[in-house]
C-alpha cells in the first residue's frame, strides 16, 4: 500500500495522491501543500482559510483600527479606536456577536481624547485597557466585571508629553505599563496594585534615547524582562533592552540589528527556545531576528518574505506549535505567515484578507487566541477594523490502496 496525504487548509477537505496525481475529493480553491514534494500553492481570493467575524469597524467605518485583544472571564473583549468620536471596548461570548461594553471615549465628551485603545491585559482579576495617542496624555483604564469602568491614571502620569500606554505586562508580580513620548522619550512604570497613586517610574527618556519614542512590545525570557522600541525620527533605530529585577535595565540593541534602516519593532514572542522580534525595513522589507539567550541575535527572515512591501513584520504570535508572523503591507493588505520551526515560512490567508486596505495590525496587541482559534484584528482607514477568525484546519488522510 503506497499513500501520501496532503494538507489543505479547506475544512474537512480531503486530498490524495494517487500514482503522482492529486485527487480532490471536495472542491478545493484554496491552496494547499504537498508534504511529499513540498510545494506551496499560492491561496486564492476565493476562500483563505479566515473568516470575518465583526462588521467593518463594528458598524462604524470611523472605527479605523481593532488595535488591542484581550480574553478576560471566559469572553473576548476588542478595543476599536476611533479619532472622530472616540475609541470603544466591545465583547462577545463566542467569536462572533459583538456588544459594546465601554462609553465612547470612556464617557467624556469628545475633545480630541480617548481616541485608540492600544494595549489591554488582565491583572490581578481585573481588566486593564491603555489609551492614548490624543496629544493630551495617555490613560489607564480598567474594570472588575468588564462593563463598569473606572480611570486608573488619567494624564500621562503626570506629563502631558506622555500621549499614550502603548504596552502592558505582568513580570514578578508587578503591572507594568509603558508610554508613547516622542518629545522626551518614552516611560515605564509598575504597580503592585494598578491602583491610582501606586505606579512607580521606572525607566524615563527612552532609557537615555530621547528618539525612543514608544515600547511595541513586552516578553518574559530567561527569567528576564525584555521591551521593544520604536523611534519617534525616521533615522533613529529600533531597540531592545531588558531588566532581571524591574528596575534596573541594560541596553541589549540599540542599532536596529545593525542596519539602521530597521528604524521601529513589532511584538516579541518566545517560540521553541528562542525570543523572537521582527522589525520595520522600508528600504529592504521586514526582517525577523530571534535569540536563544538574549544576548546573540540571527537573523531567520529578510526582504520582506520576498515582497519588500511587507515593510514590517508586527505581530508574532504563538498558537497550536505554530509561530505566527502579521506584515504591515499597504501595497497588497497585511499578510499572515507560519512556521513550525522558526525558519520555513509559508503565508496562510490571502493579502489583506481580500481587502487590501487591511494594510496591518497594531503589534502583538491585536492578535490572541480564544476558544481554541486564533484572532486578529486589523486596521482599515477605508471601511473600518476588522476581526478574522482562522478556520479550524483539520488533516484527514484518505488511504489509496494499490490492488495488484
Amino acid at each position: 500500500m503506497n499513500r501520501k496525504s496532503l494538507f489543505s487548509p479547506t475544512p474537512f477537505t480531503i486530498i490524495s495522491l494517487v500514482a503522482g496525481v492529486s485527487i480532490a475529493f471536495a472542491q478545493v480553491s484554496r491552496p494547499y501543500s504537498d508534504w511529499g514534494n513540498y510545494r506551496v500553492q499560492k491561496l486564492s481570493p476565493a476562500a483563505s482559510g479566515w473568516t470575518q467575524v465583526n462588521s467593518d469597524g463594528f458598524g462604524e467605518p470611523t472605527n479605523i483600527g481593532v488595535t488591542a485583544l484581550e480574553v478576560f472571564n471566559g469572553q473576548l473583549y476588542a478595543g476599536a479606536s476611533n479619532w472622530q468620536n472616540g475609541g470603544r471596548v466591545w465583547r462577545t461570548d463566542a467569536g462572533t456577536s459583538w456588544t459594546p461594553i465601554s462609553e465612547i471615549g470612556f464617557g467624556s465628551a469628545y475633545t480630541n481624547t480617548n481616541p485608540a485603545i492600544i494595549d489591554m491585559i488582565e491583572f490581578d482579576s481585573q481588566l486593564y485597557a491603555g489609551i492614548g495617542w490624543d496629544g493630551v496624555g495617555g490613560q489607564i483604564w480598567r474594570s472588575l466585571d468588564g462593563t463598569n469602568w473606572e480611570q486608573v491614571e488619567g494624564n500621562g502620569f503626570g506629563d502631558a508629553n506622555n500621549h499614550s500606554i502603548t504596552a502592558f505586562i505582568v513580570f514578578t508580580n508587578t503591572l507594568y505599563a509603558a508610554t508613547g513620548n516622542d518629545d522626551n522619550g518614552l516611560q515605564i512604570w509598575g504597580s503592585n496594585t494598578g491602583d491610582s497613586l501606586s505606579w512607580t517610574n521606572v525607566i524615563t527618556a527612552g532609557f537615555g534615547y530621547s528618539t525612543t519614542g514608544q515600547v511595541t512590545g513586552f516578553a518574559e525570557f530567561n527569567n528576564a524582562l525584555y521591551a521593544a522600541t520604536e523611534s519617534s525620527i525616521v533615522l533613529a533605530s529600533a531597540q531592545v533592552w531588558r531588566t532581571t529585577d524591574g528596575i534596573t535595565w541594560t541596553a541589549v540593541i540599540t542599532d536596529g540589528f545593525g542596519d539602521p534602516n530597521n528604524v521601529s519593532a513589532g511584538g516579541l514572542a518566545l517560540f521553541g527556545g528562542y525570543l523572537y522580534l521582527g522589525t520595520r525595513n522600508d528600504v529592504t522589507g521586514a526582517q525577523l531576528w530571534r535569540s536563544n539567550d538574549g544576548t546573540t541575535w540571527i537573523q531567520v527572515i529578510s526582504d520582506g518574505l520576498g515582497d519588500s512591501s511587507n515593510v514590517k513584520i508586527d505581530s508574532l504570535f504563538v498558537f497550536e506549535g505554530h509561530l505566527y508572523a502579521v506584515t504591515y503591507n499597504e501595497v497588497m493588505g497585511t499578510e499572515v505567515w507560519r512556521s513550525s520551526d522558526g525558519t520555513t515560512w509559508r503565508q496562510v490567508n490571502v493579502d489583506g484578507f481580500g481587502d487590501s486596505n487591511n494594510f496591518s495590525t497594531l503589534w502583538s496587541n491585536a492578535t490572541i487566541a480564544f476558544n481554541n482559534r486564533l484572532f486578529i484584528g486589523t486596521w482599515n482607514d477605508t471601511s473600518g477594523g476588522e476581526v478574522w477568525m482562522m478556520l479550524r484546519q483539520v488533516f484527514l488522510p484518505l488511504v489509496v490502496r494499490n490492488y495488484q
